[in-house]
């Protein structure tokens, strides 16, 4: 009886058994159906038969805790048909329980792995960082050094040499892996691709999958930049700044060092953009927040730099400036 019983159990398990889920919700009405099973043998055993007075819900009760084998005592079987029924209650309630704690432990394992190998979908991630380079490793640190790092998904071409601190997907840039990295859910996307026939591909696909998002961009020369601004899709930034920025070193060497510190939150000073919560003077605000107005970008969109110290800045304001970060 018991062998074509577990023989169609077996079965049916292979035919529905296809994934984790699957495998928990299979295991879940087997347990279901051995409880209910279970309570109602013994109920009958007791007291339909037996005589006794044990109710439906002493029944339920005590097969939960006979199939746990935790086994108070305060309910017994008084017939034998009753020990029958408490003997094989215990037998199949042990297999049930270690088939359960055997399919939660390899699903937990499997979503472990799956994240670890950067298989798993990236979910309710405000920041998407999409690119392989030294850049992008770079924004993931800078955003990381700012306590984001629960906000951030990367997606990557390739396989990270070592595991970073953010969750991380690893596929191809189309429509499915951007969707699978959580792109619905991000109000910010960080492009950093190492062609700009890439960058303009991609920005364009995130732009379609999410119109609302906000895109920052990596490109290679100005051209690409000054595109991306005409078609409303991104911020850019040029790598020609770095050229730029080698220049300067040769006769303002300072000038890069002092935009390297006012670029990272690990320097001493730090460059910071805030929304002016209500009207005040360059002056008043320099003073509250210990620091030095370098711009202000008006509501209307003109940007006025080192303002004077009387210059009255007016709520919803931008402020852009520098602070120490450590004394």
């Amino acid at each position: 009886m018991i062998f074509p019983i577990y023989r169609a159990l077996r079965k049916l398990r292979r035919s529905i058994a296809v994934n984790e889920r699957s495998r928990i919700l299979f295991i879940t009405v087997i347990w279901l159906v051995l409880w209910l099973l279970s309570s109602l043998s013994f109920y009958y055993a007791e007291t339909i038969r037996g005589g006794g007075s044990i109710s439906i819900s002493d029944s339920l009760y005590w097969a939960l805790i006979t199939m746990a084998t935790v086994g108070y005592g305060d309910i017994t079987p008084s017939t034998s048909l009753g020990r029958v029924v408490a003997s094989a209650t215990a037998v199949f309630g042990i297999a049930v329980y270690t088939v359960a704690i055997s399919l939660l432990a390899d699903a937990f394992l499997n979503i472990t792995m799956r994240r670890i190998l950067g298989m798993a979908w990236l979910k309710k991630k405000d920041i998407l960082v999409i690119g392989s380079d030294e850049t992008c490793k770079h924004a993931i640190q800078e955003l990381i050094e700012n306590d984001m790092e629960d906000r951030i998904g990367w997606l990557t071409q390739e396989q990270p040499k070592t595991p970073p601190d953010v969750d991380f997907m690893v596929g191809d840039i189309d429509e499915e892996s951007l969707l699978k990295a959580g792109l619905k859910d991000a109000k910010h996307v960080i492009i950093c691709l190492d062609d700009d026939s890439k960058t303009i591909h991609t920005s364009l696909l995130v732009k379609k999958l999410n119109k609302d998002v906000t895109i920052i961009a990596e490109t290679e020369t100005n051209k690409t930049s000054e595109m991306l601004k005409e078609l409303g899709l991104a911020k850019t930034i040029s790598k020609s700044i770095i050229g730029r920025l080698l220049a300067s070193s040769v006769f303002e060497p300072d000038v890069p060092d002092v935009i390297t510190e006012l670029a990272s939150i690990e320097g001493e000073i730090d460059l910071v953009e805030t929304i002016l919560k209500q009207d005040a003077k360059v002056r008043e605000f320099e003073k509250t927040q210990n620091a030095k107005v370098l711009a202000i970008r008006k509501k209307d969109g003109r940007i006025i730099y080192t303002p004077t110290e009387n210059m009255k800045a007016e709520k919803g304001d931008q402020i852009v400036y520098t602070r120490k970060t450590r004394e």
